[in-house]
């Protein structure tokens, strides 16, 4: 086989060659990324996962069997985002986090640390769909495809219909719904592929009862009704599961029904549920 004139020339050995890993003849190395620790990741289809080549020159593959689940939050923050992240936690989960002040991401990692919980945060805005297919790109050439996406991020702005303007409307739809359609599609092709998965959404009462003071959180969480509704329905004969909590109160750590970690509990029965329906209304 004639190579490309590129190759005509002899290497310059800038380094002491070792070999640090062995791969079947043909495998297609797909990904390469360099962890914060510095060891390099790779991925190829031959595993499910990848194979890390630590700093010390051993590697070591990773596959489904030693992955632990990963639950991407989407609108990470102190409430609902946190309980979350515990109650997916309790069952083994580890936690990714998608948010756009990086100090409180570094907060909450430092508590879920503290309480033994293994976290990830990556700066997106929800409202920048290049900004989420990066983070999401990311997302999975460090640790694979996510088990579960739950899609938390809202606009809470109280706004009288006749004061709001256009941009305002536009604006924060990107991120009460638009957003949530960039995550779904850079994670529902994987899921496909690999048969599994659960994308969850957090919906709102003022999809049922919208208010003139809150109309663009209305239209809002209008929106993630119908789109979970949809994509459910397109769905419905694949294993994937689609869902939304449509939370119909005030988040309130001291309300026996609405505390962030009751809430927490209803995103977990619906990902781990056999039920068929797709919205739970609480």
């Amino acid at each position: 086989m004639q190579l490309p004139a590129i190759y005509a020339d002899s290497p310059v050995t800038l380094l002491p060659a070792q070999s640090v890993a062995s791969f079947p003849v043909n495998t297609f190395l797909e990904n390469l990324a360099i962890l914060p620790s510095g060891d390099i990741y790779l991925t190829n289809h031959e595993v499910i996962g990848g194979v890390v080549i630590s700093e010390t020159l051993n590697f070591v593959i990773i596959s489904r069997s030693n992955m632990t689940d990963l639950c991407v939050i989407v609108g990470m923050g102190e409430g609902n985002g946190m309980a979350i992240a515990r109650r997916f936690a309790q069952e083994g989960f580890a936690i990714a986090m998608l948010a756009r002040n990086e100090q409180k991401l570094k907060g909450y990692q430092a508590t879920l640390q503290a309480e033994g919980i293994t976290s990830h945060y990556f700066l997106a805005d929800a409202g920048d769909e290049a900004a989420l297919t990066t983070a999401f790109t990311s997302i999975q050439n460090q640790w694979g495809t996510p088990e579960v996406l739950i899609y938390n991020a809202a606009v809470p702005r109280m706004e009288n219909i006749l004061q709001t303007t256009y941009d305002t409307l536009v604006n924060d739809f990107r991120a009460n719904v638009a957003g949530a359609i960039a995550c779904i599609q850079a994670v529902l092709p994987a899921m496909q592929q690999q048969q599994r998965g659960t994308i969850l959404l957090t919906g709102g009462g003022f999809s049922l009862y919208p208010q003139p003071d809150f109309v663009s959180l209305s239209i809002g969480k209008a929106g993630i009704r119908v789109l979970a509704n949809t994509l459910h329905a397109t769905l419905k004969d694949s294993p994937i599961k689609i869902g939304t909590v449509t939370i119909c109160g005030t988040v309130n750590g001291d309300d026996p029904k609405y505390s962030s970690d009751r809430i927490a509990e209803e995103y977990w029965k619906l990902h781990s549920s056999e039920n068929t329906d797709y919205e739970l209304v609480y």
